[in-house]
């Protein structure tokens, strides 16, 4: 659970805002860009639905996302059938899992070392921009928004190796709106999909506040720094 939970929360740092669509750009000042509006963000929500096929297995994930700059965050797992229901939620200070299957709550005090959501999406394109090449492809449509198609390849090898990210990002938003990963062999490992994406909604506090529902059984870790 805590390695799906990790996948949501690293695939939701690259958040922005701007206006326009337009041939005349490149890849770099679309990512410079994203990079520049990043503080515009004050809070944001979503319903990001993950596809993964890994050993001809194909899996799909729907979780509606909620973040309040800089370390709030809240994910509640709508499919499949076996995690609907399971709620993950951070108040900056406490971090809270909720498994209603077994009517179990994990609490983990987070580090005040932790890296903040703000600090991971920075570092996240500070990596994008100097760890790898990107491309321009063109403008496309996804989901009826105007969007820019960029190609990401690691400049070094390692096990990227042959691979490259497609990022459909919004033109007006900066939002990623949808990530492909493909492996060496034009394969589709993993696709990331946003609908639904609101920013500065004034998101209440309340709403990073977890109430253990009645019955369920809390068990206590250490602290630690945000799951990975």
């Amino acid at each position: 659970m805590i390695k799906r939970t990790g996948i949501v929360l690293l695939a939701v740092i690259t958040i922005a805002f701007i206006s326009g669509c337009t041939e005349n750009i490149s890849a770099e000042q679309i990512v410079q860009k994203m990079k520049e509006k990043h503080d515009n963000i004050k809070d944001f929500s979503a319903t990001m639905i993950l596809t993964s096929s890994l050993g001809g297995k194909v899996e799909t994930m729907k979780v509606k996302i909620m973040n309040k700059m800089p370390s709030m965050s809240r994910l509640e797992y709508l499919e499949p059938a076996e995690i609907a229901g399971q709620v993950a939620v951070s108040d900056g200070r406490t971090f809270w899992m909720y498994n209603p299957n077994k009517k179990e709550v994990i609490k983990m005090d987070i580090q005040e070392t932790s890296m903040t959501f703000e600090q991971d999406y920075a570092k996240s394109i500070k990596e994008l921009l100097s760890q790898t090449d990107i491309s321009y492809k063109g403008t496309d449509k996804f989901d009826g928004r105007d969007v820019y198609l960029i190609t990401s390849t690691p400049k070094d090898g390692g096990i990227w190796q042959g691979m490259r990210f497609n990022l459909w990002v919004d033109s007006e938003t900066w939002m990623p709106l949808k990530m492909d990963t493909i492996d060496k062999n034009d394969n589709l490992l993993t696709s990331v999909e946003y609908r639904d994406v609101k920013y500065n909604t004034g998101i209440p506090d309340t709403e990073f506040e977890f109430k253990v529902p009645e019955g369920a059984k809390i068990i206590t870790r250490e602290p630690t720094a945000v799951p990975k």
